[in-house]
């Protein structure tokens, strides 16, 4: 089976027309509003991208026995506000699916849908006819009223029936050829099920495997009654919940009729009950689902929710102003109603005046009339029905019409992410990301025979050429060859707006990036790995947008202020000189542009102490702030832990942990020594010993961050003292510490729960990494919690009460990372969390609300010590993309 083309649907440009029109004298009950009511023409609701969650079919009003609203008909002129609570839609949903029926109408008219908040639109959802029950699907937007408002003008019961509503965690559309899969007159049918009318019992009809995909959940149909000899209705379920007291279609003897609803699947199946003898028809027309993993079609999230008549033969909108002809079929470019990406569409379609007893069939052109029936209409009358269209890549929809009769189209829903492209599947190596809303870069691993398979899904009316070859235009698969690392894989898109998007074929060395999301703030995260060697700047989507080989393994890379990044060789161990080896003197920060040259380098003139590379800091005037590691003999014999095996040893050496400031020529101007402020054996709880090149040192403090203040002082994270503190530049005291024992000097902070009671293990500090002040006065710290699961803590400190309150906190979802990460809140309130050694995701974004939304995975093995991220005006994409890639540097 074959899935159209998907892309996206924008916000529609239309001006709102507003006009008031006269209703006839009140007369409704109880809970209706009658009289003038304000009326919007080409109404437009946005919504976020959202997909569909089924429920059980659940009735939230019925006008005639009174369930959630009087018990009254709905009068001329009258508008009934039905709440949702019955169906209890969760706080995120954006719209509604509902199954409108009119009931007891005293004559013809129309009853039009809309979200309570908002103004009267004048388009209708169901004409409804005098002694004949008449239903409809309706999409309606979800406001702050959580009610739904229904206008009639003239005299009916409504009863109104929730089957599921749209949000950000639903499952999108995937829009298929309409297939009908009951008819039970011909065939198709069910194994097991005969041929005949059905009378007061369901038909169970499987469809995941064979009509649909196994991953769809839910799927928008039409469900038709025909051949019924009395009064009859027909509901669409989930199969394996008990028959709801719903129902999706109505009619009465002698009438053909079908109604559209979108109904979610138990057990891949839908069941369909019919209360008298009749044949039951049913086609689908699309599915919702997750996307399927390697299918270009990954489905279209519904986008806006529209009330905009499109076309009106009886009025020349698009069509002229005459009835069609039985057998005629006439085509609506629906991208002129819709913005650029839409990629299937929910129409309103009426077949009003008929001449003859007849049907109407939607669909796309390109794909030729489906034998599948959208409206059954009969003489002299007015038939309604909702209709779910794929657009192909002409975004012509044909109307098909079997007998004489005028037609009016209104849309009310567009389906799609806004861009140019949909979705981009690439083999034999798959895209280390998706593709995500607004991004224009990729990236793959190259393969070895250096040929590439891209298959496009470029949204209707939009062509797509390959590296400027105008052969590949139109074309869904293009296969390259000859293409080389670092290669850029041009893809431009020409429609109603153009757009390039690049595809990046990243040497077959390079670390295994797997993302998936998109930041909420735009952004760059800097971040290097160790086996293989690479520095790396990824976007917002996780995609690599420049990069370094780099010979030697760099720790780190940090951003500069003169548009270099500083970076930092590791020899191994935990410190510079850890490994058991002395470096070369100097031997610092090097100063790199985005080619990869060296300009320059920072480290103290001199300088004969091992040079940490845990952290680099810029500072006004144009020095800088770093760490020195100095080893020195104490004279006295202390106990640790020997890292290489963790045998128990002695030593008299100790590293400190230094705070120097180095002016711009690498003068030393201001230093902080451990070896004076700090008190090791009260101190230190995590007595570590490494190898350096005079033999193993006693590791005591382990200072692993700086957070300079806009004053001067220093934040500081002590890894083996569990502990972070503020350092007065002006003293070199201990203003505070948290975590760990009592300072010599200073305000020691007892850390608490949320209640104010003495925390336990878990908000406490064990080994932590990162430690940044925030504008609040609160400070966080990524924790790698030694022995547990590594945490991101944020305290509220009380430096009178002596106090550290945690006041959020986010545990990673591994339980292990002793060592290495970052976490820090960003400007906008997210918080970005470089997890540490062995966990995986490696790096999420996290919005304020506690919500994923990033999340970068490495391969096992592969060590990165920090993600950072930097503003988006950091760098310009165009400069990253051309300066990336090229010889080991």
């Amino acid at each position: 089976m074959r899935n159209w083309s998907r892309g996206t649907a924008v916000a529609l440009a239309v001006t709102a027309l507003t006009v008031t029109v006269p209703a006839a004298a009140p007369s409704g009950a109880d809970g209706q509003v009658c009289g003038s009511s304000t009326v919007v023409a080409n109404a437009v609701t946005d919504v976020a991208p959202t997909g569909f969650v089924a429920i059980a079919p659940t009735r939230v009003a019925d006008t005639r026995i009174g369930i959630g609203v009087p018990v009254a008909p709905l009068g001329d002129g009258c508008v009934l506000r039905v709440p949702l609570a019955a169906a209890d839609p969760p706080s995120g949903a954006v719209a509604v699916a509902l199954t409108v029926t009119s009931d007891r109408a005293t004559e013809g008219g129309f009853v039009t849908a809309y979200p309570c908040g908002s103004s009267r639109p004048d388009t209708s959802i169901l004409n409804q006819r005098p002694d004949d029950p008449t239903p409809n699907l309706a999409v309606v937007a979800i406001d702050s009223t959580r009610e739904v408002c229904f206008y009639a003008d003239h005299r009916t019961d409504l009863i109104v029936d929730v089957t599921g509503w749209f949000t950000p965690s639903g499952h999108p559309l995937h829009e298929i050829t309409p297939a009908r899969v009951l008819d039970t007159r011909t065939g198709p049918v069910p194994a097991g099920v005969a041929l005949g009318p059905v009378g007061n019992r369901t038909v169970r009809i499987p469809l995941t495997g064979s009509w649909v995909p196994d991953e769809a959940v839910a799927v928008a149909v039409t469900v038709t009654i025909t051949g019924a000899t009395a009064a009859t209705f027909a509901t669409a379920y989930p199969c394996g919940s008990a028959l709801p007291p719903t129902s999706t279609n109505n009619t009465v003897a002698g009438r053909d009729r079908g109604a559209p609803a979108i109904v979610g699947l138990g057990d891949g199946a839908l069941c369909v009950y019919s209360s008298s003898p009749a044949h039951l028809l049913v086609d689908v027309t699309g599915w919702f689902g997750p996307d399927s993993t390697g299918d270009p079609e990954i489905g279209s999230p519904l986008e806006t929710v529209s009330t905009t008549r499109i076309a009106d033969s009886r009025n020349a909108v698009v069509w002229p102003d005459a009835p069609f002809t039985a057998g005629e079929e006439k085509r609506l470019g629906a991208l002129s109603a819709v913005a650029l990406g839409t990629t299937a569409v929910q129409l309103n379609v009426i077949a009003a005046g008929a001449l003859g007893d007849g049907f109407l069939s939607v669909y796309p052109c390109a794909t030729g009339r489906p034998n599948a029936s959208a409206v059954n209409f009969r003489r002299g009358g007015t038939e309604t029905a909702m209709v779910t269209v794929g657009l192909d890549g002409t975004g012509e929809i044909c109307v098909y019409a079997s007998a004489p009769t005028d037609v009016v189209v209104d849309l009310f829903a567009g389906y799609g992410s806004p861009g140019s492209i949909h979705s981009l599947v690439a083999s034999p190596n798959p895209m280390m990301q998706g593709v995500g809303l607004g991004q224009i870069d990729h990236s793959l691993r190259c393969p070895s025979n250096g040929t590439v398979t891209l298959d496009l899904d470029p949204s209707p009316g939009v062509r797509a050429s390959v590296d400027g070859d105008p052969a590949t235009a139109g074309a869904r698969r293009v296969v390259k060859t000859g293409v080389v690392p670092d290669q850029l894989i041009r893809i431009d898109l020409a429609g109603a707006v153009t757009e390039t998007h690049y595809v990046r074929c990243l040497p077959s060395d390079f670390p295994t990036l797997t993302a998936s999301g998109k930041a909420t703030t735009p952004g760059w995260y800097l971040a290097s790995t160790l086996g293989p060697n690479y520095v790396f700047v990824l976007d917002e989507f996780g995609v690599p947008v420049w990069y370094k080989k780099t010979v030697n393994p760099m720790i780190a890379a940090w951003a500069m202020s003169n548009g270099t990044t500083a970076w930092r060789h590791w020899t191994g161990g935990g410190f510079p000189g850890g490994n058991g080896n002395s470096e070369p003197t100097p031997f610092g920060f090097e100063l790199r542009n985005l080619s990869g040259a060296k300009v320059g380098d920072v480290g103290p003139v001199g300088g004969t102490e091992p040079l940490d590379w845990h952290e680099i800091l810029e500072l006004p005037g144009g020095g800088h702030t770093v760490i020195t590691y100095p080893i020195r003999n104490t004279g006295v014999s202390r106990s640790c832990t020997r890292a290489t095996d963790g045998a128990t040893i002695t030593t008299t050496r100790v590293v400190d942990s230094d705070i120097v400031e180095l002016d711009a020529s690498g003068n030393e101007v201001w230093r902080w020594s451990s070896s004076t402020e700090t008190d090791i054996d009260a101190e230190v709880r995590l007595p570590v010993c490494f190898d350096t090149a005079v033999g193993f040192a006693l590791d005591y403090m382990h200072l692993n961050s700086l957070d300079r203040l806009a004053d001067g002082d220093y934040v500081i994270s002590a890894r083996h003292f569990h502990s972070i503190q503020r350092i007065d530049r002006t003293t070199g005291d201990i203003e505070w510490k948290l975590g760990g024992t009592a300072p010599l000097t200073g305000v020691s902070l007892s850390i608490r729960d949320a209640n104010g009671a003495v925390a336990g293990a878990g908000a406490r500090l064990i080994g932590p990494h990162d430690a940044r002040l925030l504008p609040n006065g609160n400070v966080t710290v990524h924790d790698n919690h030694i022995g547990g699961a590594p945490r991101f803590n944020e305290y509220r400190l009380d430096l009178t009460a002596g106090t550290a309150t945690l006041v959020s906190q986010r545990i990673s979802a591994n339980p292990f990372g002793s060592t290495l990460g970052s976490g820090r809140r960003e400007a906008d309130g997210s918080t970005v969390i470089a997890w540490g050694e062995g966990t995986n995701p490696w790096l999420e974004d996290i919005s304020p609300s506690g919500t994923t939304t990033l999340r970068v995975n490495l391969p096992s093995g592969v060590i990165s010590y920090r993600g950072v991220k930097l503003p988006v005006s950091t760098w310009d994409r165009n400069v990253l993309r051309a300066a990336s890639g090229g010889a080991p540097v």
